[in-house]
């Protein structure tokens, strides 16, 4: 779901940013209209004209036109550990989603300790509980039920790698 962001330059105009956590790709949209990324050309810049992947750096590039008519080269940056991306404008870095206090990343990440219990299988199920949490912390309309969601999707994730676990144990013994 794209996320509204509050870019200076832009006052009234509205701009959207969507990244996905799973495989990094981010979408910039300005004005309802989605923009593509950038290449860069001396000190030029270009749509992407054709399809491929681009070139280092480029992917997550992207040129927008300020309210006073100047153009400005946006990049979007992963904010790991954090799965919401931060922009970087001007030299300025924006934040496309709160920060969360230390309590809330304890409580987001609890499953985590999967990787410890359960090797690559606990760790891939409770990183994607834990991107989930992360959403869910961050969903303020849902006040303290966010925090029983959250554990209820770190329960429902330890109770699956169990049964997870139990299977393949099971398929290996034959």
């Amino acid at each position: 779901m794209p996320t509204p962001v509050a870019l200076p330059g832009f006052e009234g105009r509205p701009v959207l940013v969507q990244s996905s956590p799973w495989s990094g790709k981010v979408q910039l949209f300005a004005d309802g209209v989605e923009v593509m990324p950038t290449t860069q050309t001396g000190t030029t810049y270009a749509p992407i004209s054709t399809p491929g992947p681009a070139a280092k750096g480029q992917r997550n590039e992207f040129l927008l036109r300020q309210n006073d008519g100047s153009e400005v080269l946006v990049r979007v940056k992963p904010g790991f550990p954090d799965p919401a991306p931060v922009l970087e404008l001007n030299g300025q870095t924006i934040r496309t989603a709160r920060a969360l206090s230390p309590f809330e990343w304890i409580w987001a990440a609890f499953p985590l300790v999967l990787i410890i219990l359960g090797g690559a299988i606990g760790g891939a199920m409770g990183a994607g509980a834990a991107v989930v949490n992360i959403n869910l912390i961050r969903d303020e309309s849902k006040g303290p039920l966010r925090y029983v969601m959250c554990a209820v999707v770190t329960t429902f994730t330890i109770f699956l790698w169990a049964i997870v676990v139990a299977l393949l144990r099971g398929v290996i013994r034959r």
